[in-house]
C-alpha cells in the first residue's frame, strides 16, 4: 500500500507542482465524435473490450481505443495527462483522495458497476470451498495454507483484498505469486493444485469455460453455508469480495471521455457490463438467485 501511495503522490507532485504549457492537439471533440485512447484496469479487460466495441458501433463518428495497465498505473497515467480517462476495478483509496484534496485536484467520478473477485483453483485441487476466515489468514499471513496468485502489487485485486483484510495499510502477506496479466494468473493456477487465484468477475466466462479450473464457493465464518459467485448475491450484498468499478476523468462535459462514461452508464452499456459479470449500478435489473 505504501508503494502504491508513493507512486501516486510522486505523479501528482510532478504533474500539478509546476506550470506547463498546453501543447497543440487535435480539434476539439464532442461526447460522440472524435478520437481517443484511454487507459483501463487490465483486471476488467473482457468487459471494457466489449464496452469499447459497443460504443464504437453505436457512434461511427467516434473512434475509441483502450490500453490496459494495473489500476494504480492507470490512474497515474491519467494524472500525467497521458490519458483523458481511466476506468478501474476499485475506487480511490482514502489516502489517494486526501492527497488529491490537498493538491486541489478535482476528478469527475462515475460509479459504473460492482466488481466481484472470483477465487478459483485447478480442478484437482484439494480445496473445495473457501471459508472467509481462511482468506483472512492467508491475506494477513497469520496462518498461510495455500499460494495466493494475484496480479501485480499495483492491481485492483491486491487493493481490494488489502482494503477488506488489511485496512488499506499494506500488501497481501503469506505465500503470494504476482503476475502482470490476468492470463498469466489463469495459466499458473491451471498448473498448481496448491494455488488459489483471484480474478475479477469480468473473467468469469473465461474461467467457467475451462474444464481444468473451477471457481470456489465462499463459506461465511460461523456458519457452513456455501455462497457462490452470482450477480444476485452481489446485488443483495451477500457476496463479500466486492469493489466498485469507477471511471475518473479531468475532462469537462461534452467531451469524448464524458460521452464514453455516459454510454457505460446507459442501458446499453450497463447490459454489456452485466453480460460480462459486472453488476450494473444505474439500471433496474432483475436477478434471480440460484436454487439452493
Amino acid at each position: 500500500m505504501i508503494v502504491r501511495y508513493l507512486l501516486f503522490a510522486a505523479v501528482l507532485i510532478l504533474q500539478f507542482g509546476c506550470d506547463s504549457k498546453k501543447s497543440d492537439g487535435p480539434p476539439p471533440d464532442t461526447a460522440t465524435t472524435g478520437t481517443m485512447e484511454f487507459i483501463a484496469d487490465i483486471e476488467l479487460q473482457p468487459a471494457i473490450d466489449s464496452l469499447v466495441a459497443g460504443f464504437n458501433a453505436d457512434h461511427p463518428e467516434a473512434k475509441v481505443a483502450v490500453k490496459y495497465l494495473a489500476a494504480t498505473e492507470a490512474l497515474d497515467a491519467m494524472l500525467q495527462r497521458k490519458s483523458r480517462l481511466v476506468i478501474m476495478g476499485r475506487a480511490l483509496t482514502s489516502k489517494e483522495q486526501r492527497f488529491l484534496d490537498s493538491q486541489q485536484v478535482e476528478l469527475v467520478d462515475f460509479d459504473i458497476a460492482l466488481n466481484a473477485l472470483a477465487p478459483f483453483v485447478k480442478v484437482t485441487a484439494r480445496i473445495h470451498e473457501l471459508p472467509l476466515v481462511e482468506i483472512m489468514k492467508n491475506v494477513t499471513g497469520t496462518a498461510p495454507s495455500y499460494t495466493q496468485v494475484l496480479g501485480s502489487h499495483l492491481s485492483s485485486t491486491e487493493s481490494i483484498l488489502d482494503s477488506i483484510y488489511l485496512a488499506d495499510t499494506s500488501f497481501i502477506k503469506g505465500r503470494v505469486l504476482r503476475f502482470s496479466t490476468p492470463d498469466s494468473v489463469f495459466n499458473y493456477v491451471k498448473s498448481d493444485p496448491e494455488a488459489v487465484g483471484y480474478l475479477s468477475s469480468a473473467w468469469y466466462k473465461r474461467i467457467m469455460s475451462d474444464s481444468t479450473v473451477r471457481i470456489l464457493d465462499l463459506v461465511h465464518e460461523g456458519e457452513y453455508k456455501m455462497l457462490m459467485l452470482h450477480m444476485a448475491y452481489v446485488y443483495q450484498g451477500k457476496y463479500p469480495l466486492v469493489s466498485r468499478v469507477m471511471g475518473y476523468t479531468l475532462e469537462p462535459p461534452n467531451t469524448l471521455p464524458r460521452g464514453f462514461l455516459a454510454y457505460a452508464m446507459s442501458a446499453d452499456g450497463q447490459r454489456i457490463l452485466l453480460d460480462n459479470n459486472l453488476l450494473p449500478r444505474t439500471q433496474i435489473i432483475k436477478l434471480v438467485p440460484p436454487k439452493e
